[in-house]
C-alpha cells in the first residue's frame, strides 16, 4: 500500500479525536480510515478538520499482527480542506475515491494510490459517500443539488477509473448507497463437475508449490491459470488429462507476491475457480 502523496502548506496531522469510515484493503493487512483531527489555532480556538489515513494491522509474511504503523493520504492539506469517506474499488487494490470539502465546494474525487494522480468524478454541493460498481465501470453516491440533497446519483467511470461522466439522477428517496453482488467468493466449480469430478486443491494457504487432484470422465486438455485480484493472469499451465484418476504439480513462479490470488481450471469448454492463498 502507498501513501506517499504529498501537499505542500495548509493543516498537518493534529489530534486523532476518533476514526470513522474504516474499511479494509484486499489483502487484510490494512485498514483505511478516515479520521477527524484537531489542532491548536489562534487564541484558544481549535481547528477540526477530517483527513485519510492506512493502518497496517496484520504482517502476513510473518503471520503476525503488526506493529500498528499509521501512514496518511496526503501528509498535509491546504487550509479549511477536510477529505473522508474513502473507499476502495472492487478489482483494483490502488484505486480509492473519497469526499473532498471545503467552505465553499465538494466533489467526489478518484484517486490512484500507485501512480498518485487524483481525478474527479463529480462536482457537487454536499458529501457522496461514494461506492464503486461491481466492475469498477460505475461511481454511485449522494447528489445535491442547489445546495440541496436531492437522492442517488451514478456517474459512469473512464477506464482510468478515478474520472466520472455521464452524471444522472436515479431516485429521490435514499442515500448512503453500497454497491455490491451475489455470488461465490470462495469457489466455482459446478460447471466444471461436468468433466472434472471432486477437484481437491492443497496446501491452501500455499507456499507456491500446488496440487491438483480430479477424477477426469474423458481424455483431454487442462488449462491452469492463475490471475491475481486485478484480473491480470500472471501464470497459466497446460496438461493432458488421462481418463480416471489424474493428480497434478503446479508451481508458482517465485516473482508473485504474497497475496491472494484466483485459480481457474479449464477443461473441454467448462471452468471452475478457487480462491487460493500464496503465502511465502
Amino acid at each position: 500500500m502507498s501513501s506517499t502523496t504529498t501537499s505542500s502548506g495548509g493543516n498537518t496531522t493534529g489530534d486523532v479525536q476518533y476514526a470513522d469510515a474504516l474499511e479494509f484493503d484486499f489483502t487484510g493487512e490494512w485498514v483505511m480510515y478516515d479520521a477527524l483531527n484537531g489542532e491548536n489555532g489562534s487564541g484558544n480556538t481549535t481547528i477540526e478538520y477530517w483527513d485519510i489515513g492506512f493502518l497496517k494491522i496484520w504482517n502476513s509474511e510473518f503471520d503476525l499482527w503488526s506493529l500498528g504503523e499509521v501512514s496518511k493520504l496526503f501528509s498535509s492539506l491546504p487550509a479549511d480542506v477536510s477529505i473522508g469517506n474513502p473507499t476502495f474499488s472492487k478489482n483494483s487494490p490502488y484505486i480509492i475515491a473519497f469526499d473532498y470539502f471545503d467552505d465553499t465546494e465538494a466533489a467526489v474525487l478518484g484517486f490512484n494510490l500507485e501512480t498518485s494522480e487524483d481525478g474527479l468524478i463529480h462536482a457537487q454541493d454536499g458529501l457522496g459517500y461514494p461506492s464503486f460498481s461491481r466492475l469498477d465501470d460505475a461511481m454511485v453516491y449522494d447528489d445535491y443539488d442547489s445546495g440541496s440533497l436531492s437522492g442517488l446519483a451514478i456517474s459512469d467511470l473512464q477506464d482510468n477509473k478515478i474520472e466520472g461522466f455521464n452524471h444522472g439522477n436515479i431516485g429521490t428517496q435514499f442515500r448512503w448507497a453500497r454497491w455490491f453482488s451475489n455470488g461465490d467468493r470462495l469457489s466455482n466449480t459446478s460447471d466444471l463437475n461436468d468433466v472434472l469430478n471432486e477437484i481437491k486443491v492443497y496446501p491452501n494457504p500455499s507456499s507456491g508449490n500446488l496440487f491438483i487432484d480430479f477424477e477426469a470422465l474423458h481424455k483431454g486438455l487442462v488449462q491452469l491459470e492463475i490471475f491475481n485480484l486485478m484480473g491480470q493472469k500472471v501464470y497459466g499451465q497446460r496438461e493432458l488429462l488421462n481418463k480416471g484418476q489424474n493428480s497434478m504439480n503446479l508451481q508458482l513462479p517465485s516473482k508473485l507476491k504474497n497475496g491472494q490470488y484466483l485459480l481457474q481450471v479449464v477443461s473441454q469448454g467448462k471452468k471452475g475457480s478457487m480462491m487460493i492463498q500464496l503465502y511465502r
